[in-house]
């Protein structure tokens, strides 16, 4: 058997196993179609602020945040978040703690004050367990350390708005 031949028969393996698995997935949903009694998950859409000096931290979670489903509103600094949270309806802040003027913590006190029930997820690069403890102490619900994963933190944001009373 030459060389050739073998590659030829190990192609040949690798598109029959393909070919098997779409039957399977084919014959899988035959046998279980989707009905109106199987439960589909319905997320809720909901308002959030992200409050962050950096742009481009904005423009990422907005645009993953808009993608799932959810309206966002924007600020670049703790005054104009402050602002903002008077006359907008906010679900969900995500907040950083480190911005210029009015920071992250002095924002989560006066949101835990003003809002108690709007949940606060503080977002930092420079954090440690200090940092975490007095979040938590401030208000916030979450506290999440850069770098992370975006799909994490638009999951703790949805959870936060589905167990909304």
């Amino acid at each position: 058997m030459s060389g050739d031949s073998g590659a030829r028969n190990d192609a040949r393996c690798q598109r029959f196993r393909v070919r098997a698995a779409a039957q399977v997935l084919v014959l899988s949903l035959h046998r279980w179609p989707l009905t109106a009694t199987m439960q589909i998950e319905r997320r809720t859409e909901g308002t959030v602020l992200v409050i962050d000096d950096d742009d481009a931290m904005r423009r990422v979670l907005r645009d993953f945040l808009q993608r799932d489903g959810h309206r966002v509103v924007e600020a670049a600094n703790g005054e104009a978040a402050v602002s903002m949270v008077e006359v907008e309806s906010i679900d969900v802040v995500i907040l950083d703690k480190e911005m210029p003027g009015m920071n992250g913590m002095d924002v989560l006190s006066f949101l835990h004050r003003r809002f108690p029930s709007t949940p606060v997820i503080l977002i930092t690069a420079f954090g440690g367990p200090h940092v975490a403890e007095e979040s938590f102490r401030r208000g916030a619900v979450e506290y999440i350390e850069k770098p992370f994963r975006l799909s994490n933190v638009v999951d703790r944001v949805q959870k936060l708005i589905d167990d909304a009373p």
